[in-house]
């Protein structure tokens, strides 16, 4: 029996759809990656991949569920981002709407940082008054005004909280609000509404560098802090299109896609990083070739290394090992270029075993590290997972 193809999916799942060419050709080109197999009539098998999120399709919203609650969804794309303060704190329990999910979030991260308002911060400011405030601005006062007064051009320091960080996030909500999501949190537009009292809306075109934020911060804000910078940083993912994606159109829609695989990876190579204690030097993505001056390139997930840049371990992470056999012959192609005679898979779930190569000393373990329980024991199998991978490497730190 035909289903809808717009009712929910999960990762990895399949289902006999009736579709209109015109859908077929919808749905080939979602960022959702959905695969069609047509098997006449009309009728196709329709599959999902790795790929999760929310698309809008021909003016319906289509969601793909991973295989977890999406809450931890939105802890491993905290913490692959670098945001730990955020992923620990961000409670979310099972939610049907991604998007949903990620905007709440993205509230949790507000409603700490500006429980006290936002940030304030002395700007200086040149301006033409009519009576003096500050110190005169010489050189435009007389370079380019002759002298003449009034007004008088004026230089001074203002203390304000419509600095970069509050623009960045008060952006930050307009784009989502600009969205159709599902029920907007009230809280949202409340903040949005505070903000703007006192901050100017800026549109941010292209990439966003992320801001550093310094010492004066924790002064001034005191416990709320951490919260604070967690704030931005989420503000900055957010208008970089890093965890949300904006579709164009008559009406603009939002949609968010990632995948699975580089989730995972992406999580693990901050989590492991971690509790390695291995610092940026001895935990990297290089750029390998089998021969000198070869193009073909070949990137692993991680590299660790000792002190002296001699590779002690490759990883390469799979939320899940579909492609075992050509996943193994991934890591022997780095162990070869690397000069090792180890390799890790590192696999959402299933079975642990160790490959070999017949004629040779490689060996390619595959290891499991499962990303669910409860945000402490999580936190204990990634330090034995750390405490192995010491224990498998070779040499010296």
């Amino acid at each position: 029996m035909s289903e809808a193809w717009w009712a929910p999916w999960r990762e990895w799942t399949t289902r006999s759809v009736t579709l209109t060419s015109g859908e077929a050709n919808a749905l080939r080109s979602s960022e959702l990656r959905f695969r069609l197999t047509e098997r006449g009539g009309g009728l196709y098998e329709m599959a999902t991949t790795r790929w999760v999120g929310v698309d809008t399709i021909l003016g319906r919203q289509v969601a793909v569920h991973p295989k977890m609650d999406t809450g931890r969804l939105v802890y491993l794309l905290a913490r692959g981002a670098k945001l730990p303060s955020f992923a620990g704190h961000a409670a979310l329990g099972p939610e049907s709407d991604i998007l949903h999910a990620l905007v709440e979030a993205y509230l949790v991260a507000l409603d700490a940082a500006l429980v006290q308002g936002p940030l304030s911060a002395y700007v200086e400011v040149r301006e033409d008054l009519a009576a003096l405030r500050g110190r005169i601005d010489i050189p435009r006062q007389y370079g380019q005004r002759f002298g003449l007064l009034p007004p008088v051009s004026c230089e001074f320091d203002d203390f304000t909280s419509d600095i970069e960080p509050n623009r960045r996030l008060l952006a930050a909500i307009d784009l989502l609000l600009a969205g159709t999501t599902k029920d907007t949190p009230p809280r949202l537009r409340l903040h949005a509404s505070r903000l703007a009292q006192s901050v100017t809306r800026v549109r941010y075109a292209g990439t966003v560098e992320p801001l550093v934020l310094g010492r004066d911060v924790d002064a001034r804000m005191g416990r709320t802090a951490p919260a604070y910078r967690t704030a931005v940083a989420l503000a900055e993912s957010i208008l970089n299109h890093g965890f949300v994606r904006f579709v164009p159109g008559a009406r603009r829609s939002m949609g968010f896609a990632v995948n699975m695989d580089n989730v995972y990876e992406r999580f693990l190579f901050a989590a492991l990083g971690e509790a390695l204690g291995a610092p940026r030097l001895q935990w990297s993505k290089p750029v390998l070739r089998l021969l000198a001056g070869d193009h073909e390139t070949h990137v692993p997930d991680m590299v660790w290394w000792n002190r002296l840049r001699r590779p002690r371990l490759v990883l390469d992470a799979k939320w899940m090992n579909k492609h075992r056999k050509k996943n193994v012959r991934k890591m022997l192609t780095y162990c070869t270029a690397l000069g090792i005679t180890k390799g890790v898979l590192v696999l959402g779930g299933g079975e642990e075993r160790v490959d070999r190569v017949p004629l040779g000393n490689i060996e390619i373990y595959s290891w499991t590290l499962p990303v669910d329980g409860s945000i402490d024991e999580l936190e204990a199998r990634l330090d034995a997972f750390a405490t192995r991978l010491k224990e498998l490497a070779p040499g010296s730190p």
